[in-house]
């Protein structure tokens, strides 16, 4: 279960409910000094929830900015340790749907929150190995959508901008054949 209202996280790790994925919980309320504790504490960064989001992922699909940073920093201090997966594996790690943290921050969310996705895509096409971009751009979810896919086909322009300016494919297809663009004139963005 959750987090009942009025409970705090600690409280929920005391009553003996399985704390494993807790810097999960963490991410997806934005807890940055919770999730930075945790991890210093000893959990790992690299833990799945019961969907298999990571706190990455939750993080990114929220838009807490502010925690997508301490995650990735927290990724990038822990790839260096033996046993760990490499950074590259970890931003790019994806839940029982296919989706990666960077498709769930291209969905974006509310019209109010688009500045938050905008700024965590950018973080996300930013995490570099030399000059090798981290984050796969033109990854698939199950459905075979991608990050440009989904930002077009919710109207996010900006976003689609950004991702086109990194190498992203306009000739993607998902497993009904639709495109990026098809995408967005079906939902009558036709500014994208």
């Amino acid at each position: 279960g959750g987090l009942g209202r009025g409970a705090s996280v600690s409280n929920w790790h005391r009553v003996g409910e399985t704390p494993a994925n807790m810097l999960v919980e963490l991410a997806k309320r934005g807890d940055s000094d919770g999730v930075r504790r945790e991890s210093d504490a000893g959990k790992s960064i690299h833990v799945k929830d019961d969907e298999g989001r990571t706190p990455l992922i939750r993080a990114s699909m929220k838009g807490h900015v502010d925690t997508v940073e301490v995650v990735l920093g927290l990724l990038h201090a822990s790839s260096n340790m033996q046993g760990n997966p490499r950074v590259r594996d970890s931003i790019n790690a994806k839940d029982l749907y296919g989706n990666t943290a960077l498709l769930v921050a291209s969905r974006g969310g509310r019209p109010a929150d688009r500045l938050n996705y905008y700024q965590i895509v950018k973080m996300l096409l930013e995490q570099k190995d030399g000059d090798d971009c981290l984050v796969r751009i033109n990854e698939k979810n199950k459905l075979g959508s991608t990050a440009l896919m989904w930002a077009c086909e919710y109207g996010h322009r900006d976003l689609a901008e950004l991702l086109l300016d990194h190498g992203a494919s306009i000739d993607e297809k998902d497993k009904y054949g639709n495109t990026a663009l098809l995408g967005s004139s079906m939902n009558y963005f036709t500014d994208v």
